[in-house]
């Protein structure tokens, strides 16, 4: 049976370590970096989606593609382009919560006239091409 002396050394080295793990606890002056997450946007055909048409002849691709290109600029939209199958597409996006992924999708214009459906799925970039120098 633990004493309690064992008991004070057991929260002494937590409270240690979380101090040594999280430095942000420790200098309430330093400004806290937002952590930012990444969702893959899945796209596929929705019940709009006009058969026996590209996806570059879907309707509001315009819209999409602007939304897009906005997504981009903001720093939010880090890739994405369409299948070479017109099954529909993928992006990659970068936010801070999950809402805000799921706000980014619901603004779509494809998906709002339901020409696409989006699977969103949390995802980990692992790997990373670095730019050659």
């Amino acid at each position: 049976m633990p004493t309690r002396t064992h008991l004070m050394l057991a929260f002494a080295l937590c409270g240690a370590f979380l101090l040594a793990a999280y430095p942000a606890l420790s200098q309430e002056d330093e400004p806290r970096k937002k952590s930012l997450q990444h969702f893959a946007l899945i796209y596929s055909q929705g019940p709009k989606w006009v058969k026996g048409s590209a996806l570059y002849e879907q309707p509001q691709l315009r819209e999409h593609a602007d939304y897009h290109r906005g997504l981009a600029k903001e720093g939010k939209l880090l890739l994405q382009g369409p299948f070479l199958d017109d099954s529909g597409a993928l992006a990659v996006i970068e936010v801070e919560t999950r809402v805000e992924a799921m706000a980014i999708v619901a603004g779509d214009p494809l998906v709002k006239n339901e020409v696409f459906k989006v699977e969103l799925k949390h995802w980990l970039k692992a790997v990373e091409r670095k730019p050659a120098k």
